[in-house]
This record gives structure tokens, C-alpha cells and sequence, in this order.
């Protein structure tokens, strides 16, 4: 029987390649790839720039078969997740914060505070713990916020993301809505809980999203906090 490591390292591109290109003639890259076997299957994980995942299930029969496999055949299944993406396409840049505790304080915050724009980030948290980014809207509307892919030595981080916008010279704490119900945390981890461990949106899930309407020019501080992680993924999309 073929590898399958071997098999995936013939037909997958290699993390950072250009898999597709949309309508708009904007690239998709692929921003990770992970891969885990249960049951006879192998399932492979794309983490695309357009910020939807893709996974690819392979049986042991089809590993077997490889010469009739071609990576033609599986950049299909990439356009096809590019054609029903409706969230433009960026190229994931990574990104590291300087050192700030969470704070109410709107000046130091933005003294701190890493700028980014909508698209797909890297942070790196291996030596900054805790940190802002902070995020102004060129338009008003809603944006989507989604925060996922927790990298570790460990085999479990957790983490926490919360919002805050200016109230005069200090920083308010915002409650959004997330999958369970409206918090002013995201709690993120490298595994989920299980349901019957609190409140659904108080859960530590792998991956947490949120959608917060902006006004032009009015800024959102994001801080985050990690423990034993070297990284997680965020995108931002204007959705609306």
C-alpha cells in the first residue's frame, strides 16, 4: 500500500501556494494543511485564504489507486469551494503584537495596538502572550470577525478574544453574538468542550466567529490572550 504521507506530498501544494483563482481573478492561498486517519479514512484539512476550510477524505482503496489521481482532480474540489465562497480573497499575512495586558485605557491600547485591515492573519503569540490589534473600518457596514487554527507544542491552548471600542478616553467592552447566545468573550481552544460544560457561548471551541456593525472610521480594539500557543488565525470580511 502507498504512504500516505508520501501520496499527500505528490498531489497537495505546499503550504503558501496558490491553489485557485476566483472570478475577480483574486488568488486563493493555502494558509495550512493538516492531516489525520480514524477508521480507514484520511482526512485532509486545507485551511484556505478565502477563510473556508476544506477537507478531502480519502479511503485506504483510493490511496491505492494513486497513479489515477491527479492534483488536477483535486484543485476541482478547490475552485469549486472558491465558487461558493462569497468572502473576498486575501493572501494570509503573519503578524506579531507588542506586549499589552488588557487595559481600559483608550491611549494605551492604541499606543500598543497592531493595525490590521480585512483579511487573513497569523498572529504570533509564541513570545506575546497578550495583545491588541486593532481594526478601522473604510466603510460602514457589518464585518465578520473569525478567529480559529490555535497552533501548539502542547496538546492543549486555550485562549480568549474580546472587543472594546472608545468611550471618551477609556475603552468599553462590547457583547456580540457567537454560536450559542451573545457574550463579551470568545473563548478559543485547540479542542472543544463538550456541551454540558457551560453556557453554550461560554464554551472553549476550536474555531469562534462573530459579525459586529461598524461605523467609517471608528475603531474596534481586539485584545487577545493566550496561554502555551505560538499562533492563531484570524480573518476579517465586510459581509454587508
Amino acid at each position: 500500500m502507498v504512504d500516505i504521507n508520501d501520496f499527500l506530498s505528490d498531489v497537495l501544494p505546499a503550504a503558501g501556494e496558490s491553489v485557485c483563482k476566483r472570478r475577480d481573478d483574486l488568488e486563493v492561498h493555502l494558509i495550512s494543511v493538516s492531516m489525520y486517519s480514524q477508521s480507514g479514512l484520511h482526512v485532509v484539512n486545507w485551511v484556505l485564504s478565502s477563510g473556508n476550510p476544506l477537507n478531502i477524505v480519502f479511503g485506504n482503496k483510493v490511496i491505492d489507486m494513486k497513479k489515477r489521481i491527479s492534483f488536477t482532480a483535486l484543485l476541482l474540489l478547490a475552485l469549486l469551494t472558491c465558487a461558493l465562497s462569497i468572502a473576498p480573497v486575501y493572501a494570509a499575512t503573519s503578524i506579531k503584537t507588542s506586549s499589552c495586558k488588557y487595559t481600559t485605557s483608550a491611549a494605551k491600547a492604541e499606543k500598543y495596538a497592531k493595525k490590521v485591515s480585512t483579511g487573513a492573519y497569523t498572529v504570533k503569540t509564541s513570545d506575546v502572550k497578550k495583545g491588541y490589534l486593532k481594526f478601522t473600518p473604510a466603510s460602514s457596514g457589518t464585518y465578520e470577525f473569525k478567529f480559529f487554527n490555535i497552533k501548539s507544542s502542547f496538546s492543549f491552548a486555550m485562549g480568549h478574544i474580546t472587543f472594546q471600542v472608545k468611550n471618551g478616553s477609556s475603552l468599553k467592552r462590547l457583547s456580540v453574538k457567537t454560536k450559542g447566545g451573545t457574550t463579551n468573550t470568545l473563548n478559543l481552544a485547540t479542542q472543544n468542550d463538550s456541551a454540558d460544560e457551560g453556557a453554550p457561548e461560554e464554551l472553549y471551541l476550536k474555531s469562534r466567529s462573530t459579525r459586529i456593525k461598524l461605523t467609517k472610521g471608528k475603531t474596534v480594539y481586539i485584545h487577545y490572550g493566550f496561554l502555551v500557543a505560538k499562533s492563531f488565525q484570524m480573518f476579517i470580511d465586510k459581509v454587508s
